[in-house]
């Protein structure tokens, strides 16, 4: 399928114009991996391709616990990107864009490295999380930045790729955001209480909240760390924002270990202080 100008929207057709080694089964595979990031469309590839630090198209795969692209691939897609005439941003676009980078980066906080940071973070924003692991919390918190950050128009044109419906004129930013997520995280999210949503529109508030139960913290043992592999290991280090490049020449004796530390801080952060 092709737009006015030419375009083949097929995503697929257009990783492998930029990727011509790619199989039609490994083109299958990236698809899918882009869809768990809401990248469905040439457009949104674009636009993911131009993000920056949390927004990023690597740190957002990271996030839900895909494998990154290679620099190489992602320098393919840039230059199909480049190529495109009716992908081209004008000089005036990205000039905008940069002025508008340049005031969120300004404001932005860092991202939090623990589940109590994250709750936090999220309950800023106004959501509220079910129990759910550290590398779901995290990916939810960053597609809800990404998507606060969204003006008005961008959110109509997110609802109507990702979820093939043209939103309301009255239905709120907020409203379209949770619609996203709930798409997005349909197992992390609770089910919202409608008289709850009710009252929250006739008070004028944000009709934007979830039920919490958020999840408690455990003090990990050594024999339960040393239980997974290796690999699982290292993702545990990156969902908790503990990976640096030194860890790579880690043992899984040194990870497990290190682990089980950050695991015991956020325990004891966890419980009651007490007053003298």
């Amino acid at each position: 399928m092709a737009d006015a100008q030419g375009l083949d929207l097929s995503l697929a057709a257009f990783i492998g114009a930029a990727k011509p080694d790619l199989k039609p089964t490994q083109l299958v595979v990236v698809e899918e991996k882009l869809g768990k990031v809401g990248v469905t469309n040439v457009q949104e590839l674009a636009h993911a391709l131009r993000g920056r630090n949390e927004r990023s198209l690597n740190n957002r795969l990271r996030a839900v616990g895909e494998k990154c692209f290679t620099s190489e691939t992602l320098s393919a897609l840039r230059q199909r990107v480049r190529e495109e005439p009716s992908l081209r941003r004008s000089r005036r676009q990205a000039g905008e864009v940069l002025k508008g980078f340049a005031r969120e980066t300004s404001r932005s906080e860092a991202m939090p490295t623990s589940k109590e940071g994250m709750v936090q973070a999220l309950e800023d924003l106004g959501l509220e999380v079910s129990r759910c692991q550290v590398r779901e919390m995290r990916a939810l918190l960053l597609e809800a930045r990404r998507l606060s950050a969204l003006q008005r128009p961008d959110l109509a044109a997110e609802v109507r790729g990702r979820l093939g419906r043209n939103p309301e004129r009255s239905t709120s930013s907020e409203e379209l955001i949770r619609q996203l997520l709930e798409a997005s995280f349909p197992d992390t999210l609770e089910p919202r209480n409608t008289a709850d949503f009710e009252r929250s529109k006739s008070d004028e508030e944000d009709g934007f909240t979830f039920e919490i139960l958020a999840p408690t913290p455990e003090a990990l043992s050594l024999s339960t760390l040393t239980a997974h592999s290796e690999e699982e290991l290292r993702a545990q280090c990156k969902a908790r924002g503990l990976w640096t490049d030194e860890l790579q020449s880690k043992s899984k004796g040194f990870l497990a270990v290190l682990l089980k530390m950050e695991s015991r801080r956020e325990y004891l952060q966890s419980l009651p202080q007490v007053q003298d």
